[in-house]
């Protein structure tokens, strides 16, 4: 939250446009995503479609984003991982998250953020576990960190011959593989 926070008061009420989120919000996301341990992806989803976000996929850098209002026009570009600067010619992508998703209403209605288990945009489609915030009711930032993580993290823990099982609300196991989500 402080995070969103911070962001939206270096915004100062800034009219976003795509060069706005280019010039401030795109330098903040690649800081976080540079300096944080661990993280891999963050991103800005803004209530007029505009998009912009930055994931790692194996040992390259990739921008995601959308230039205009429209979400079904959106491109991919590599990112140089010193400066965070957009290189290289941008390419048409499929578009993977929408407006309409439940994570970002979810957020947008909610004073603490919204937590959910997902898949990276990188060719792997790792599992990744995800928190976004609103952010001054113009749009959501998500930060998200590889599901393998938080396993490992947790799995480096002793607890006296205790269970610990990790999972979602859609009953997705991350302490036990023995454990799956039940057929309806």
């Amino acid at each position: 939250m402080n995070f969103a926070r911070t962001l939206s008061s270096s915004l100062n009420g800034t009219e976003l446009s795509f060069d706005v989120v280019l010039a401030k919000i795109a330098p903040i996301l690649f800081l976080a995503l540079s300096t944080i341990p661990y993280l891999s992806h963050a991103s800005y989803v803004g209530l007029d479609g505009l998009l912009f976000s930055l994931y790692k996929d194996e040992d390259q850098m990739l921008a995601v984003f959308s230039n205009t209002s429209s979400p079904l026009h959106w491109y991919t570009q590599p990112v140089n991982r010193d400066n965070g600067k957009l290189y290289g010619q941008a390419v048409s992508a499929e578009p993977v998250a929408t407006r309409n998703a439940t994570w970002f209403q979810q957020t947008l209605n909610s004073t603490s953020g919204y937590s959910w288990l997902g898949k990276t945009w990188s060719k792997a489609q790792d599992s990744l576990f995800l928190s976004a915030v609103a952010m001054d009711g113009r749009g959501v930032i998500s930060l998200g960190l590889p599901a393998t993580v938080v396993i490992e993290h947790f799995a480096a823990l002793d607890f006296h011959d205790g269970d610990f099982h990790l999972a979602t609300n859609e009953l997705v196991s991350m302490g036990n593989p023995a454990w799956k989500k039940p057929k309806t």
